[in-house]
């Protein structure tokens, strides 16, 4: 039998070797370590349940029975299947599902755990509690973790994996003497409505006010168009229509605003005319010609108007009448922004 050692705390480079030699066991479990493709941990309480597994003239059996058979045998004997350094993967998190829990006492809640790469070579997880009056973890033949809620206060319950259980991940969990149910939640405003670039800003309101999860969460049904985030704000990205739903932690209530997005207004900037002066004779007419800028301007309405109708009067579409001899000025107003140009009107009388 090989010497008795410590487990490693890397993967193996040896085949099978006894943790305890059978002459030291007493109330020890002893663990036997073997080469595989996948990582895992099994005990037998008897030979025969280990023949099943092994082959009976494989290394891990012989050591097995060598230690059921010697004095005072373990009544379990247990074997760990390791990965060797040349394949091995190592996870980099763990994902928790839900992120957080709160729970009345003399509850359990179910906890999801992913370790994270998916192609990590172990997904063993061990679970410990910060207090363990207030909230215990115990993990599920399915992987899942099962999260006890014994005593009123808070806990922290800790996830860890990896070779020394470096990669941790930790649940909030807090417990309540008694529950009070989410009957709603509501949003406000029901509606945005924004330029690409800009953003607006949505409030929720869980009900009832004593609830004690008030917790809900936010998603867009088209992030390229809208998005949203942990605070409420809501970023316009491009056109188009999205909806924002929220939806409570308990029960799964929802609400929802829905976002519409425009194309950016292109604001006026200014206003000329094709002529500063102009002069005629009484009866006569001439026409001035406005240009807003810039080209692509959203609104590029205008209107003009004569400081002096008496002396030339001028129409919507720019067109002056010399009316009587004098002197008058024209000015073109734009309706978006009030930019403004003028021309100089000089009317003399007929001849």
């Amino acid at each position: 039998m090989a010497n008795s050692q410590t487990e490693p705390l890397g993967p193996f480079k040896f085949k099978v070797i006894s943790k305890y030699a059978p002459t030291e066991l007493g109330d020890t479990v002893p663990l036997l370590l073997v080469k595989g493709d996948e990582e895992s941990l099994a005990q037998y309480t008897e030979l025969n349940a280990l023949a099943n597994d092994f082959d009976m003239d494989s290394n891990v059996y012989l050591n097995a029975k060598a230690i059921f058979e010697g004095t005072n045998p373990p009544a379990v004997v247990m074997v760990k299947t390791y990965v060797s350094q040349d394949s091995y993967v190592s996870p980099t998190g763990i994902s928790l599902e839900p992120a957080s829990l709160i729970g009345a006492a003399n509850t359990t809640a179910n906890v999801v755990a992913t370790v994270m790469p998916t192609t990590a070579t172990s997904k063993v997880i061990s679970v410990s509690s910060s207090n363990v009056a207030v909230a215990t973890a115990s993990t599920n033949a399915d992987g899942s973790v099962t999260v006890a809620m014994k005593s009123p206060g808070t806990a922290k319950i800790t996830f860890a994996t990896g070779v020394q259980g470096e990669i941790k991940a930790v649940l909030p969990v807090t417990v309540s003497s008694s529950i009070v149910p989410v009957t709603g939640i509501t949003v406000d405003p029901t509606t945005l409505t924004g330029e690409v670039g800009e953003s607006g800003q949505l409030a929720a309101t869980v009900m009832p006010d004593n609830a004690t999860n008030k917790g809900f969460e936010m998603s867009s049904s088209d992030e390229a168009v809208a998005s949203v985030d942990e605070s409420g704000k809501v970023t316009y990205l491009a056109p188009g229509t999205s909806t924002i739903t929220l939806t409570t932690v308990d029960g799964h209530y929802t609400a929802n605003t829905t976002v519409t997005v425009n194309e950016p207004v292109v604001a006026v900037t200014g206003v000329s005319l094709d002529n500063t002066t102009l002069a005629g004779k009484v009866g006569k007419t001439a026409k001035l010609t406005a240009t807003v800028s810039p080209a692509n301007a959203a609104n590029s309405a205008v209107s003009f108007t004569s400081s002096d109708d008496t002396i030339a009067t001028v129409t919507d579409d720019g067109t002056v009448t010399y009316v009587k001899a004098g002197e008058a000025t024209i000015t073109v107003t734009t309706t978006d922004g009030n930019k403004t140009a003028t021309a100089t009107v000089t009317v003399t009388d007929a001849e």
